[in-house]
């Protein structure tokens, strides 16, 4: 809502205003969550990212660096991972 907006200063929003935006946003995104994310990535300068669909067309892998990741990847040789759907189940 902020990045939409322009800003945290511009938003001053209510908790019901907050609500009824993340409602309307999920709404008009619908299940086109990750072709969003993949178009981000795609616009952004200095950046690095792969990714993988998987047969149902749902996106199953998703790797990102900027230009700072990989200097201290080279400078480092480690990487730190996640992963985003831990205790999604429960």
């Amino acid at each position: 809502m902020n990045e939409s907006r322009g800003g945290f200063e511009n938003t001053r929003a209510t908790g019901t205003d907050t609500e009824n935006f993340k409602r309307d946003w999920i709404g008009y995104i619908g299940e086109k969550d990750a072709d969003f994310m993949i178009n981000k990535l795609m616009n952004k300068k200095d950046f690095s990212f792969d990714y993988s669909v998987g047969s149902n067309r749902e996106l199953t892998v998703l790797f990102w660096a900027d230009e700072e990741a990989k200097r201290n990847y080279f400078a480092f040789g480690d990487v730190l991972g996640f992963n985003a759907t831990y205790r999604i189940n429960k």
